[in-house]
């Protein structure tokens, strides 16, 4: 059993999660904390996932994929805000790390949530196919 962390973008709260060194400090509270890094929350947060994945994937035990705009900005549709989904889940399957990838999106720009559930689960079976 392991405790995940997960990130947010409130930058103004010192006890949050929700930048690189933020989790740093959490991952050394002891070896069973695991990162859970929110893309949607870090990029608003104005994180990088690639180099957070590329130096603690080994820590991290999912990734929540959603997409954002910099600078705290809003929630956007998959591939029209600022987060790296193709990247990181690119970066997780060819690195070959156990790390679970779970949807996490809203609404946005669709009619339900079972519509915007299956227009980006196609939208990320496209990117591992390329």
């Amino acid at each position: 059993m392991f405790l995940g962390i997960h990130n947010h973008a409130n930058l103004s709260d010192p006890d949050a999660f929700n930048t690189e060194e933020s989790f740093v400090r959490g991952l050394a509270f002891s070896p069973d904390v695991k990162a859970t890094l929110d893309t949607r929350h870090f990029t608003a947060a104005n994180g990088d996932c690639l180099a957070f994945l590329q130096h603690h994937h080994e820590r991290t035990s999912s990734v929540h994929l959603g997409d954002r705009r910099r600078n705290n900005g809003r929630s956007t549709p998959f591939g029209e805000g600022d987060a790296p989904i193709i990247e990181v889940l690119r970066m997780i399957r060819d690195n070959r790390w156990p790390i679970a990838c779970i949807l996490e999106q809203g609404r946005l720009g669709f009619d339900s949530s079972i519509a915007a559930t299956k227009a980006n689960l196609d939208y990320m079976r496209r990117v591992l196919e390329s």
